[in-house]
C-alpha cells in the first residue's frame, strides 16, 4: 500500500468486518486507501449494500462514491 494515491474500484455490497487480526475486509481495505489519499469507487446492488458503506460515504463524501447497479 505504499503506492501513490490512485483509484480503488470495488464491486461488492459486503460490509462484513474481518474476523482476524489482519482485517482484510472490503471496508477495511477501503478505509486504508481513503486514509492514504486514495479515491474509492464502490459498485453494488442497492438492496445488498451494507450500511457500513453508507457510514463510510458520509465520513469521506469527497473521495468515496457509491454507484448502484440497479438504478
Amino acid at each position: 500500500c505504499e503506492l501513490s494515491p490512485g483509484v480503488l474500484v470495488l464491486a461488492t455490497g459486503d460490509g462484513m468486518k474481518g474476523k482476524s487480526e489482519c482485517d482484510t475486509s472490503f471496508p477495511r481495505c477501503a478505509v486504508t486507501a481513503l486514509e492514504r489519499g486514495w479515491t474509492v469507487e464502490l459498485y453494488s446492488w442497492k438492496h445488498s449494500l451494507s450500511s457500513e458503506w453508507i457510514k463510510l460515504s458520509k465520513k469521506y463524501p469527497d473521495r468515496l462514491t457509491i454507484d448502484y447497479l440497479d438504478k
